[in-house]
């Protein structure tokens, strides 16, 4: 099913007049049918997508981005999980932990380079990120009561009850 997703995503991808990567090189030929695998949690896949050329400059894909796809031939979710299940155990405690949720197997040594590549990230991630400035919090004044039984009971004046339920 994802393989029938990514064959209709190259049959609809559009040729552009031109692109322009970060080299600032503008390649304009454009060549169909270029072809990478991606190992995903569902199996290994082929994404075929338009490579755009230009003498003496490396080829740029477009849909790459726009797919999101990774560097490598690992999928996010799979290198996600790769990282997760190594912080649990040893690399090849992961490796048979990722073989078994999956499917795919993947050796001792590629799970420590994927943990490898995505720690190196982490700076670089918090560094880029835009943090959200934290949303006001509704203010409630609301005291805790002591029934007899020890049980907690909130009270308070009517109004703040009300704003209470509208918040909730």
């Amino acid at each position: 099913m994802l393989q029938e997703w990514f064959t209709r995503h190259a049959q609809c991808e559009e040729r552009l007049p031109e692109v322009a990567g970060g080299d600032q090189v503008v390649r304009r030929a454009a060549e169909a049918g270029h072809k990478r695998l991606l190992s995903t949690r569902f199996g290994t896949v082929e994404v075929e997508r338009i490579a755009y050329r230009a003498k003496g400059a490396s080829n740029l894909h477009p849909a790459d981005a726009e797919l999101d796809l990774p560097i490598g031939r690992h999928s996010h979710e799979l290198k996600k999980l790769a990282a997760i299940e190594a912080a649990r155990g040893s690399f090849e405690s992961a490796a048979t932990a990722i073989e078994r949720a999956t499917g795919t197997h993947m050796g001792k040594r590629q799970v420590e380079q994927l943990v490898q590549r995505a720690a190196a990230d982490v700076d670089d991630f918090y560094t880029h990120t835009h943090h959200p400035r934290p949303r006001p919090r509704l203010r409630l004044r609301l005291r805790l009561r002591l029934r007899g039984d020890a049980a907690g009971a909130l009270g308070g004046r009517q109004g703040d009850r009300h704003a209470f339920r509208g918040a909730a």
